[in-house]
């Protein structure tokens, strides 16, 4: 998100959609029709698209400004969605054995509590830890971490009892269009066509692999 902006960061987490799909059908042997073939495909052209003609040649936002080289932000998005689709593959059968989602939230936190604990210590931190002493940004972390991290993850996990690995994430990979208003009201410039035709790509691919199943 440092390196691409909140916008491509989004539609590139959302590859974990397709990619959930094909782990799926490769490990758990849920069934890969061709039109959920063909979502997939529909949601990489989506991902391209919204990258490469995504932004707005009068848009000098922070939020759109890209840390060269390209490939870096790239390849780290889309290994952040292949790890996001992985999590997803091994919660499937914990949750198909009765586990209960609100415990499986706490174990899931808790060790990537203790692997980012670990992560720091080895690390020399970039941010001056007087940043976090400002109340505003706790905040926005500290909600960060009930929306994404904790409410979010318990519905997520209730999802997966009774729905396939492909169809729980695919739902859940909307982010990319919903981001897109909050783009538009942070900056006050509405976002360029390649950021909502590849965010409509998405979620077509998205609703293609839903109404099949």
């Amino acid at each position: 998100m440092r390196r691409l902006g909140p916008r491509r960061t989004g539609i590139l987490f959302a590859a974990n959609a397709p990619l959930a799909a094909m782990l799926g059908w490769l490990f758990l042997s849920e069934p890969l029709s061709i039109l959920k073939i063909l979502a997939v495909l529909i949601g990489f052209c989506g991902i391209c698209l919204a990258i490469i003609y995504g932004k707005r040649r009068d848009l000098l936002h922070v939020w759109e400004t890209v840390t060269q080289p390209l490939w870096i932000g790239v390849g780290s998005g889309l290994i952040a969605a292949l790890g996001q689709a992985l999590g997803v593959l091994l919660l499937r059968p914990v949750m198909e054995a009765g586990g209960d989602p609100m415990m499986a939230t706490l174990v899931r936190v808790s060790a990537a509590a203790c692997f980012f604990g670990l992560t720091w210590t080895f690390s020399q931190p970039k941010t001056n830890i007087s940043v976090y002493k400002d109340f505003k940004l706790c905040f926005l972390i500290i909600a960060n971490s009930f929306f994404g991290l904790s409410f979010g993850v318990y519905l997520l996990l209730t999802a997966l009892e009774t729905g396939h690995v492909a169809d729980v994430t695919i739902l859940s990979s909307f982010g990319p269009v919903m981001i897109l208003p909050f783009v538009w009201y942070q900056t006050r410039i509405c976002p360029a066509w390649g950021a909502w035709g590849g965010a409509g790509l998405v979620v077509l691919s998205s609703a293609l692999l839903v109404l099949q199943s």
